[in-house]
Protein backbone atom coordinates (compact mmCIF):
# COMPACT_ATOMS: atom_id res chain seq x y z
CA UNK A 1 0.00 0.00 0.00
CA UNK A 2 1.47 3.03 -0.82
CA UNK A 3 1.98 5.30 2.08
CA UNK A 4 -0.42 8.28 2.49
CA UNK A 5 1.48 11.85 1.87
CA UNK A 6 -1.06 13.80 3.67
CA UNK A 7 -4.62 13.53 5.62
CA UNK A 8 -6.89 16.40 4.98
CA UNK A 9 -10.38 17.28 5.61
CA UNK A 10 -12.08 18.87 2.74
CA UNK A 11 -14.94 21.54 4.02
CA UNK A 12 -17.07 22.78 1.85
CA UNK A 13 -20.78 23.99 2.05
CA UNK A 14 -21.28 22.67 -1.13
CA UNK A 15 -20.18 19.13 -2.97
CA UNK A 16 -21.87 16.72 -4.56
CA UNK A 17 -24.32 16.04 -6.32
CA UNK A 18 -24.72 19.80 -6.43
CA UNK A 19 -23.04 21.75 -8.77
CA UNK A 20 -19.51 22.74 -7.24
CA UNK A 21 -16.14 23.23 -8.72
CA UNK A 22 -14.19 21.20 -6.33
CA UNK A 23 -16.21 18.71 -5.82
CA UNK A 24 -15.78 14.59 -5.96
CA UNK A 25 -13.63 14.75 -9.16
CA UNK A 26 -11.23 17.28 -6.98
CA UNK A 27 -11.05 14.85 -4.15
CA UNK A 28 -10.69 11.69 -6.19
CA UNK A 29 -7.87 13.38 -7.90
CA UNK A 30 -5.92 14.80 -5.18
CA UNK A 31 -6.05 11.04 -3.69
CA UNK A 32 -4.38 9.56 -6.89
CA UNK A 33 -1.68 12.61 -6.15
CA UNK A 34 -1.33 10.37 -3.00
CA UNK A 35 -3.42 12.18 -0.59
CA UNK A 36 -5.96 11.01 1.83
CA UNK A 37 -9.29 12.95 1.42
CA UNK A 38 -12.35 13.59 3.10
CA UNK A 39 -15.51 16.31 3.29
CA UNK A 40 -17.41 17.87 5.77
CA UNK A 41 -20.51 19.26 4.03
CA UNK A 42 -24.07 19.95 4.41
CA UNK A 43 -27.02 18.40 2.54
CA UNK A 44 -27.43 19.19 -0.63
CA UNK A 45 -29.66 22.23 -1.68
CA UNK A 46 -27.87 24.30 -4.58
CA UNK A 47 -29.31 26.11 -6.17
CA UNK A 48 -33.07 25.99 -5.87
CA UNK A 49 -32.82 26.11 -1.78
CA UNK A 50 -34.97 22.29 -1.60
CA UNK A 51 -32.96 18.86 -0.30
CA UNK A 52 -32.29 16.78 -3.36
CA UNK A 53 -34.49 13.52 -3.97
CA UNK A 54 -32.69 10.83 -2.34
CA UNK A 55 -31.62 12.90 0.83
CA UNK A 56 -33.39 13.56 4.22
CA UNK A 57 -32.36 16.83 6.27
CA UNK A 58 -30.78 15.14 9.74
CA UNK A 59 -28.33 16.03 12.24
CA UNK A 60 -25.42 14.14 10.74
CA UNK A 61 -24.74 11.71 7.63
CA UNK A 62 -21.95 9.93 6.62
CA UNK A 63 -21.82 8.17 2.77
CA UNK A 64 -18.63 7.38 0.75
CA UNK A 65 -19.46 8.80 -2.59
CA UNK A 66 -16.96 6.68 -5.21
CA UNK A 67 -14.31 5.89 -2.05
CA UNK A 68 -14.49 9.32 -0.85
CA UNK A 69 -15.80 9.45 2.62
CA UNK A 70 -18.35 12.53 2.96
CA UNK A 71 -19.48 13.81 5.92
CA UNK A 72 -22.92 15.56 5.78
CA UNK A 73 -24.34 18.10 8.46
CA UNK A 74 -27.66 19.99 8.94
CA UNK A 75 -28.28 23.14 7.67
CA UNK A 76 -31.26 25.47 6.99
CA UNK A 77 -31.53 25.28 3.23
CA UNK A 78 -32.38 28.55 1.34
CA UNK A 79 -30.87 30.23 -1.75
CA UNK A 80 -33.22 32.86 -2.22
CA UNK A 81 -33.13 36.56 -2.56
CA UNK A 82 -33.58 37.03 1.07
CA UNK A 83 -30.85 38.30 3.14
CA UNK A 84 -31.99 37.19 6.53
CA UNK A 85 -32.76 33.42 4.87
CA UNK A 86 -29.22 32.96 3.51
CA UNK A 87 -27.95 34.36 6.83
CA UNK A 88 -29.28 31.59 8.16
CA UNK A 89 -28.34 29.45 6.03
CA UNK A 90 -24.94 30.24 6.50
CA UNK A 91 -24.53 29.84 10.25
CA UNK A 92 -26.64 27.29 10.79
CA UNK A 93 -23.42 25.34 8.76
CA UNK A 94 -21.24 27.20 10.52
CA UNK A 95 -22.45 25.75 13.92
CA UNK A 96 -23.01 22.51 12.69
CA UNK A 97 -20.29 22.05 11.01
CA UNK A 98 -18.27 23.72 13.60
CA UNK A 99 -19.18 20.83 16.00
CA UNK A 100 -18.72 18.15 13.54
CA UNK A 101 -15.15 19.09 12.84
CA UNK A 102 -14.72 18.65 16.51
CA UNK A 103 -14.82 14.95 16.25
CA UNK A 104 -13.35 14.56 12.99
CA UNK A 105 -10.66 16.49 13.11
CA UNK A 106 -7.75 14.32 15.40
CA UNK A 107 -7.45 11.60 12.32
CA UNK A 108 -6.36 14.43 9.86
CA UNK A 109 -3.23 16.29 9.38
CA UNK A 110 -4.10 19.58 7.71
CA UNK A 111 -8.00 21.41 7.18
CA UNK A 112 -8.15 22.56 3.05
CA UNK A 113 -11.43 24.68 3.15
CA UNK A 114 -13.51 26.36 0.84
CA UNK A 115 -12.46 29.86 2.40
CA UNK A 116 -15.48 31.64 0.63
CA UNK A 117 -18.48 32.45 2.46
CA UNK A 118 -16.96 33.38 5.35
CA UNK A 119 -18.85 30.77 7.31
CA UNK A 120 -16.81 28.04 5.93
CA UNK A 121 -13.44 29.92 6.25
CA UNK A 122 -14.49 30.35 9.98
CA UNK A 123 -14.78 26.85 10.69
CA UNK A 124 -11.44 25.28 8.96
CA UNK A 125 -9.35 27.86 10.61
CA UNK A 126 -11.36 27.78 14.20
CA UNK A 127 -10.64 24.10 13.57
CA UNK A 128 -7.05 24.47 12.73
CA UNK A 129 -6.80 26.99 15.87
CA UNK A 130 -7.88 24.68 18.36
CA UNK A 131 -6.11 21.29 16.94
CA UNK A 132 -2.79 22.97 15.67
CA UNK A 133 -3.52 21.99 12.33
CA UNK A 134 -2.22 23.61 9.28
CA UNK A 135 -4.90 25.34 6.91
CA UNK A 136 -5.01 25.70 3.27
CA UNK A 137 -8.01 28.56 2.85
CA UNK A 138 -9.18 28.28 -0.76
CA UNK A 139 -9.97 31.99 -2.00
CA UNK A 140 -13.22 31.87 -4.37
CA UNK A 141 -14.41 34.80 -3.70
CA UNK A 142 -13.38 38.04 -1.65
CA UNK A 143 -15.73 39.20 0.87
CA UNK A 144 -16.47 40.93 2.00
CA UNK A 145 -15.96 43.17 -1.56
CA UNK A 146 -18.20 40.45 -3.45
CA UNK A 147 -21.21 41.18 -0.77
CA UNK A 148 -21.47 44.83 -1.84
CA UNK A 149 -20.52 44.18 -5.15
CA UNK A 150 -23.84 42.13 -5.82
CA UNK A 151 -25.70 44.01 -3.18
CA UNK A 152 -26.52 41.19 -0.40
CA UNK A 153 -25.41 43.45 2.25
CA UNK A 154 -25.13 47.35 2.20
CA UNK A 155 -24.41 48.15 5.60
CA UNK A 156 -20.64 49.36 6.29
CA UNK A 157 -20.80 48.52 10.20
CA UNK A 158 -21.89 44.79 9.07
CA UNK A 159 -19.24 45.34 6.04
CA UNK A 160 -16.51 46.36 8.80
CA UNK A 161 -17.60 43.33 11.00
CA UNK A 162 -17.06 40.51 8.02
CA UNK A 163 -13.56 42.22 6.97
CA UNK A 164 -12.19 41.70 10.78
CA UNK A 165 -13.01 38.12 10.62
CA UNK A 166 -11.80 38.00 7.05
CA UNK A 167 -8.43 39.13 7.77
CA UNK A 168 -8.53 37.27 10.82
CA UNK A 169 -8.86 33.68 9.08
CA UNK A 170 -6.15 34.88 6.78
CA UNK A 171 -3.61 35.44 9.23
CA UNK A 172 -4.40 32.03 10.63
CA UNK A 173 -4.28 30.62 7.32
CA UNK A 174 -0.85 28.21 7.02
CA UNK A 175 -1.25 28.62 2.79
CA UNK A 176 -3.94 30.48 0.74
CA UNK A 177 -4.85 29.61 -3.07
CA UNK A 178 -6.60 32.68 -4.85
CA UNK A 179 -8.03 32.50 -8.59
CA UNK A 180 -6.37 35.29 -9.97
CA UNK A 181 -3.19 37.92 -9.66
CA UNK A 182 -5.88 40.58 -8.55
CA UNK A 183 -6.76 38.69 -5.40
CA UNK A 184 -3.01 38.44 -4.50
CA UNK A 185 -2.34 41.45 -5.02
CA UNK A 186 -5.54 43.01 -2.94
CA UNK A 187 -4.43 40.66 -0.11
CA UNK A 188 -0.73 41.81 0.00
CA UNK A 189 -2.28 45.31 0.21
CA UNK A 190 -4.35 43.87 3.31
CA UNK A 191 -1.28 42.99 5.24
CA UNK A 192 -1.46 39.31 3.75
CA UNK A 193 2.63 38.15 3.68
CA UNK A 194 3.23 37.72 -0.10
CA UNK A 195 4.70 34.18 0.19
CA UNK A 196 1.93 32.54 2.04
CA UNK A 197 -0.30 33.34 -1.41
CA UNK A 198 -0.39 30.80 -4.12
CA UNK A 199 -2.80 31.89 -7.68
CA UNK A 200 -3.51 28.77 -8.67
CA UNK A 201 -6.43 29.25 -11.79
CA UNK A 202 -9.59 27.50 -11.66
CA UNK A 203 -9.62 25.02 -14.39
CA UNK A 204 -12.63 24.66 -16.68
CA UNK A 205 -15.78 22.84 -15.11
CA UNK A 206 -16.19 20.96 -18.39
CA UNK A 207 -12.64 19.66 -19.27
CA UNK A 208 -12.87 15.63 -19.75
CA UNK A 209 -16.70 16.02 -19.37
CA UNK A 210 -18.50 13.90 -22.22
CA UNK A 211 -21.48 15.83 -23.78
CA UNK A 212 -24.74 13.92 -22.97
CA UNK A 213 -28.16 14.27 -23.85
CA UNK A 214 -29.65 15.78 -27.25
CA UNK A 215 -30.22 19.14 -26.32
CA UNK A 216 -30.47 21.75 -29.32
CA UNK A 217 -30.43 25.51 -29.74
CA UNK A 218 -34.23 26.71 -31.24
CA UNK A 219 -32.41 28.66 -33.87
CA UNK A 220 -29.64 27.36 -35.41
CA UNK A 221 -30.32 27.53 -39.39
CA UNK A 222 -29.52 31.27 -40.72
CA UNK A 223 -28.84 32.45 -37.65
CA UNK A 224 -26.12 33.84 -34.99
CA UNK A 225 -25.80 32.03 -31.68
CA UNK A 226 -24.55 34.34 -28.61
CA UNK A 227 -25.09 32.09 -25.61
CA UNK A 228 -24.87 33.13 -21.79
CA UNK A 229 -24.76 30.15 -19.34
CA UNK A 230 -24.92 29.54 -15.74
CA UNK A 231 -26.08 31.71 -12.43
CA UNK A 232 -28.20 34.56 -13.74
CA UNK A 233 -28.22 37.19 -10.32
CA UNK A 234 -27.79 40.31 -9.29
CA UNK A 235 -23.91 40.78 -10.46
CA UNK A 236 -24.78 39.13 -13.99
CA UNK A 237 -26.38 42.25 -14.95
CA UNK A 238 -28.51 39.85 -17.59
CA UNK A 239 -30.34 43.22 -18.40
CA UNK A 240 -27.34 44.97 -19.99
CA UNK A 241 -27.74 42.12 -22.50
CA UNK A 242 -31.32 42.20 -22.84
CA UNK A 243 -30.66 45.84 -23.83
CA UNK A 244 -28.48 44.53 -26.36
CA UNK A 245 -31.44 42.30 -27.87
CA UNK A 246 -33.78 45.15 -27.78
CA UNK A 247 -31.30 47.26 -30.48
CA UNK A 248 -30.82 44.57 -32.89
CA UNK A 249 -34.15 42.58 -32.56
CA UNK A 250 -34.99 44.82 -35.52
CA UNK A 251 -31.65 45.69 -37.58
CA UNK A 252 -30.49 42.00 -36.73
CA UNK A 253 -33.26 39.44 -36.14
CA UNK A 254 -30.48 37.21 -37.75
CA UNK A 255 -28.56 37.36 -33.77
CA UNK A 256 -30.39 35.23 -31.15
CA UNK A 257 -29.73 35.49 -27.28
CA UNK A 258 -29.83 32.14 -25.77
CA UNK A 259 -29.58 31.84 -21.88
CA UNK A 260 -29.23 28.61 -20.28
CA UNK A 261 -29.62 28.46 -16.34
CA UNK A 262 -31.17 29.51 -13.58
CA UNK A 263 -30.99 32.24 -10.80
CA UNK A 264 -32.73 34.83 -8.36
CA UNK A 265 -32.78 37.12 -11.30
CA UNK A 266 -33.78 34.83 -14.36
CA UNK A 267 -37.90 35.34 -13.63
CA UNK A 268 -37.34 39.37 -13.80
CA UNK A 269 -34.87 38.51 -17.17
CA UNK A 270 -37.65 37.30 -18.13
CA UNK A 271 -40.80 39.59 -17.33
CA UNK A 272 -38.74 42.18 -19.18
CA UNK A 273 -38.45 40.33 -22.49
CA UNK A 274 -42.16 39.41 -22.55
CA UNK A 275 -42.85 43.38 -21.94
CA UNK A 276 -40.85 44.17 -24.68
CA UNK A 277 -42.09 41.31 -26.89
CA UNK A 278 -38.57 40.03 -28.36
CA UNK A 279 -38.48 37.25 -30.13
CA UNK A 280 -34.63 36.96 -30.41
CA UNK A 281 -34.18 36.14 -26.68
CA UNK A 282 -34.78 32.22 -25.78
CA UNK A 283 -34.57 30.67 -22.29
CA UNK A 284 -33.31 27.33 -21.36
CA UNK A 285 -33.86 25.78 -18.04
CA UNK A 286 -31.08 24.65 -15.91
CA UNK A 287 -29.31 21.41 -17.27
CA UNK A 288 -25.82 19.28 -16.60
CA UNK A 289 -22.60 19.90 -16.91
CA UNK A 290 -22.46 16.92 -19.63
CA UNK A 291 -25.83 18.60 -21.37
CA UNK A 292 -24.66 22.30 -21.24
CA UNK A 293 -21.97 21.30 -23.99
CA UNK A 294 -24.20 20.56 -26.40
CA UNK A 295 -25.65 23.63 -26.18
CA UNK A 296 -22.39 25.67 -26.23
CA UNK A 297 -20.97 23.82 -29.32
CA UNK A 298 -23.73 25.35 -31.36
CA UNK A 299 -23.38 28.74 -30.16
CA UNK A 300 -21.35 30.88 -32.56
CA UNK A 301 -20.25 33.14 -29.58
CA UNK A 302 -20.40 32.33 -25.66
CA UNK A 303 -20.63 35.82 -23.55
CA UNK A 304 -19.24 36.36 -20.31
CA UNK A 305 -21.47 38.97 -18.17
CA UNK A 306 -20.74 40.76 -15.45
CA UNK A 307 -22.24 44.24 -13.62
CA UNK A 308 -19.34 47.09 -13.71
CA UNK A 309 -17.32 46.67 -10.37
CA UNK A 310 -13.42 47.10 -9.05
CA UNK A 311 -13.86 44.02 -7.74
CA UNK A 312 -14.68 41.88 -10.88
CA UNK A 313 -11.80 43.70 -12.79
CA UNK A 314 -9.18 41.14 -10.26
CA UNK A 315 -11.45 38.15 -10.45
CA UNK A 316 -11.44 35.62 -13.31
CA UNK A 317 -15.12 34.02 -13.44
CA UNK A 318 -15.24 30.46 -13.84
CA UNK A 319 -17.26 31.13 -17.69
CA UNK A 320 -13.69 32.12 -18.97
CA UNK A 321 -11.93 29.07 -18.36
CA UNK A 322 -14.77 26.89 -19.34
CA UNK A 323 -15.61 28.55 -22.45
CA UNK A 324 -11.74 28.81 -23.86
CA UNK A 325 -11.54 25.42 -23.14
CA UNK A 326 -14.46 24.43 -25.63
CA UNK A 327 -12.12 26.37 -28.01
CA UNK A 328 -15.18 29.00 -29.28
CA UNK A 329 -14.99 32.72 -30.15
CA UNK A 330 -15.94 34.71 -26.34
CA UNK A 331 -17.41 37.89 -25.58
CA UNK A 332 -16.92 39.69 -22.54
CA UNK A 333 -17.67 42.85 -20.23
CA UNK A 334 -15.09 41.69 -17.71
CA UNK A 335 -12.49 44.19 -17.60
CA UNK A 336 -9.01 43.63 -15.37
CA UNK A 337 -7.54 39.65 -15.05
CA UNK A 338 -10.44 38.15 -17.03
CA UNK A 339 -10.05 40.27 -20.23
CA UNK A 340 -5.97 40.22 -20.01
CA UNK A 341 -6.55 36.12 -20.43
CA UNK A 342 -8.69 36.54 -23.27
CA UNK A 343 -6.62 38.70 -24.88
CA UNK A 344 -3.36 36.89 -24.72
CA UNK A 345 -5.48 34.02 -26.36
CA UNK A 346 -6.49 35.79 -29.05
CA UNK A 347 -9.99 34.34 -28.31
CA UNK A 348 -12.74 37.14 -28.96
CA UNK A 349 -13.82 40.51 -27.73
CA UNK A 350 -13.88 43.10 -24.50
CA UNK A 351 -16.56 45.61 -23.60
CA UNK A 352 -17.25 47.95 -21.38
CA UNK A 353 -19.55 46.83 -18.77
CA UNK A 354 -23.19 48.33 -18.41
CA UNK A 355 -22.38 49.46 -22.49
CA UNK A 356 -25.13 47.81 -24.68
CA UNK A 357 -24.60 49.97 -27.56
CA UNK A 358 -20.72 49.34 -27.40
CA UNK A 359 -21.74 45.73 -26.45
CA UNK A 360 -24.11 45.55 -29.39
CA UNK A 361 -21.26 46.78 -32.19
CA UNK A 362 -19.18 44.30 -31.00
CA UNK A 363 -21.41 41.01 -31.28
CA UNK A 364 -22.28 42.40 -34.63
CA UNK A 365 -18.37 42.88 -35.73
CA UNK A 366 -18.30 38.87 -34.44
CA UNK A 367 -21.59 37.98 -36.56
CA UNK A 368 -19.37 38.93 -39.60
CA UNK A 369 -16.20 37.16 -39.39
CA UNK A 370 -16.29 34.63 -41.97
CA UNK A 371 -16.21 30.81 -40.63
CA UNK A 372 -12.14 30.64 -40.50
CA UNK A 373 -11.73 33.72 -38.25
CA UNK A 374 -14.36 32.37 -36.02
CA UNK A 375 -12.64 28.83 -36.05
CA UNK A 376 -9.54 30.71 -35.31
CA UNK A 377 -10.35 32.49 -32.39
CA UNK A 378 -11.79 29.37 -31.18
CA UNK A 379 -8.74 26.97 -31.96
CA UNK A 380 -6.46 30.34 -29.98
CA UNK A 381 -8.96 29.60 -26.78
CA UNK A 382 -7.94 25.93 -26.90
CA UNK A 383 -4.30 26.13 -27.61
CA UNK A 384 -4.00 28.69 -24.64
CA UNK A 385 -6.23 26.96 -22.55
CA UNK A 386 -4.29 23.86 -22.87
CA UNK A 387 -0.91 25.50 -21.84
CA UNK A 388 -2.09 27.79 -19.31
CA UNK A 389 -5.06 26.87 -17.73
CA UNK A 390 -5.52 23.22 -17.44
CA UNK A 391 -6.87 20.97 -14.60
CA UNK A 392 -3.75 18.89 -14.57
CA UNK A 393 -1.38 22.09 -14.22
CA UNK A 394 -3.86 23.24 -11.46
CA UNK A 395 -3.82 19.92 -9.55
CA UNK A 396 -0.13 19.27 -9.51
CA UNK A 397 0.65 23.15 -7.67
CA UNK A 398 -2.34 22.13 -5.23
CA UNK A 399 -0.75 18.94 -4.70
CA UNK A 400 2.42 20.27 -4.22
CA UNK A 401 1.12 23.27 -2.02
CA UNK A 402 -0.07 20.59 0.54
CA UNK A 403 3.22 19.47 0.54
CA UNK A 404 4.69 22.48 1.44
CA UNK A 405 2.43 22.56 4.87
CA UNK A 406 3.94 19.08 6.42
CA UNK A 407 6.60 21.64 8.11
Amino acid sequence: MEKVLMRILYITQFFNPEPSFKGLKFAKDMQKYGHEFEVLTGFPNYPEGKIYTGYKLKPYQHEVLEGIAVHRVWLYPDHSGSVLKRIANYVSFFITALIAGLFLIRKFDAIHVAATPLNVGLVGVILGKIFNKPVLSDIQDIWPDSLAATGMLKNPKTLKFISYFCNWSYRNSKKITVISKGFRDLLVQRGVPENKIEVIYNWSGLEGVVPTGNHQLKYVENTFNVTFAGNMGKAQDLANVISVAKLLSKTHPEIIFNFIGDGVEKQEIMNLVAKEKLKNVIFYDRVTSSEVINYLEQSDCLLISLKKDPLFEITVPSKTQAYLSLGKPVISTVLGNAADLIRKADAGYIVEPADPHQLAEVIIKMSVLSKADLAQKGLNAKEFYIKNLSRQASLSKFSNTFNTMKD
